[in-house]
């Protein structure tokens, strides 16, 4: 479901709605960056904790992905992976106020919702998201290492090499 996660008013009630209908919440980490202190303008303080329950949602078993919603909003930066991964950890608003900070995620479990819970959410591990037997052969060499740099600097990563079902693709722009 798209956007599920985004804002969750009700974790438990909707969390257990979500598991009986069968759902795979797909959330919007960019969004953090975009929309998230404005959201408390329209529906009240509250919603500064209950916007992108990243750490509950992992802790409850949640397998989540993160996602772009591609073009839509604020920011032409909008796309970029790195940035969507940098948001789940500092969880910087686009004024740079910290939402929620108690719901940050490591960059392991930031770069596994990008690629593993993007995956799942497809209905395509096994295939993608991950390096095993089987899988497509899609893999994105950067010029950094995100489990050594900073929060702020993941942004700044890129793509040195890109390789889709085995063959060099363009890199992107």
């Amino acid at each position: 479901m798209e956007h599920a996660g985004n804002f969750v008013p009700d974790y438990a009630r909707l969390s257990s709605a979500w598991r009986e209908a069968g759902i795979v919440p797909v959330p919007q980490p960019i969004f953090i960056r975009n929309f998230g202190e404005f959201v408390p303008e329209y529906v009240g303080d509250q919603a500064w904790t209950q916007q992108f329950p990243f750490r509950t949602m992992l802790a409850d078993g949640w397998e989540i992905s993160g996602s772009s919603d591609v073009w839509i909003g604020s920011d032409y930066h909008q796309t970029k992976p790195m940035r969507s991964v940098a948001a789940t950890i500092d969880r910087l608003t686009f004024h740079g106020r910290a939402l929620d900070p108690s719901q940050s995620i490591g960059v392991w479990q930031a770069l596994r919702m990008h690629t593993h819970g993007g995956a799942r959410a497809l209905g395509l591990h096994g295939e993608l998201g991950s390096l095993a037997v089987g899988a497509h052969a899609d893999l994105v060499a950067l010029d950094a290492d995100p489990m050594s740099v900073r929060a702020e600097d993941l942004e700044s990563i890129a793509a040195e090499r890109v390789i889709l079902a085995g063959e060099d693709a363009p890199l992107p722009e």
